[in-house]
């Protein structure tokens, strides 16, 4: 089952497997059953049932199911994001996997609230959904962004996902015009070779 508007997207799956891929949206995985091995970074991870973990935009990553899982997955668009934390490096840490000091109370619930409203009302008004995905997304910039999150990431792995945040950031914010290497490379304090070096 899959809910598509504007910038976001909510999908329900089964069995969830997929090989190592990467995307602008920032995804969040939510177990509602079963386990998940999820891989970001070269590090795994155990999803269980009731486990919340992003995987910020642009970060190579997989997921791989044992048999009889049940994820969420809500992907909100980068520029979404992008509007909403221009002072920001962008990069969120949330992976209840892995940190069991921070409290992922309220945004499990709100995400078993969307996916009740996902699978029992997918008639009803979107405005509620919407509501929803904005709570979600609030939660996740007041309380797991890098800055509010303790910086927990290795520290290569921080600079680059930095950086790389930084140059999406910049070409959603300067899409309508042509962003050639060099320009962006000036922006990025950086040579060119050094930017081509890092894609």
């Amino acid at each position: 089952m899959m809910y598509s508007h504007n910038h976001f997207q909510v999908q329900v799956i089964r069995d969830m497997d997929e090989a190592a891929h990467l995307h602008p949206d920032v995804e969040l995985l939510y177990v509602l059953e079963g386990e998940v091995y999820v891989t970001v970074h070269e590090t795994v991870y155990l999803m269980k049932t009731d486990d919340v973990l992003l995987i910020n935009s642009s970060v190579r990553h997989t997921v791989s199911g044992k048999a009889k899982n049940i994820l969420c997955r809500v992907a909100y668009d980068y520029q979404v994001i992008a509007d909403l934390i221009q002072d920001s490096n962008g990069i969120f840490l949330c992976n209840s996997a892995a940190d069991q000091e921070k409290s992922y109370e309220t945004l499990q619930m709100l995400l078993r609230e969307l996916v009740y409203e996902e699978l029992l009302y997918d008639n009803r008004s979107a405005s509620y959904k919407y509501s929803l995905l904005y709570q979600i997304l609030d939660q996740l910039i007041e309380h797991f962004m890098e800055e509010h999150a303790g910086g927990r990431l290795l520290k290569d792995d921080r600079q680059d996902d930095e950086k790389l945040q930084q140059i999406i950031r910049y070409v959603y914010q300067n899409f309508q015009e042509v962003v050639s290497l060099s320009a962006l490379a000036d922006q990025m304090y950086v040579s060119k070779s050094t930017l081509s070096r890092f894609f």
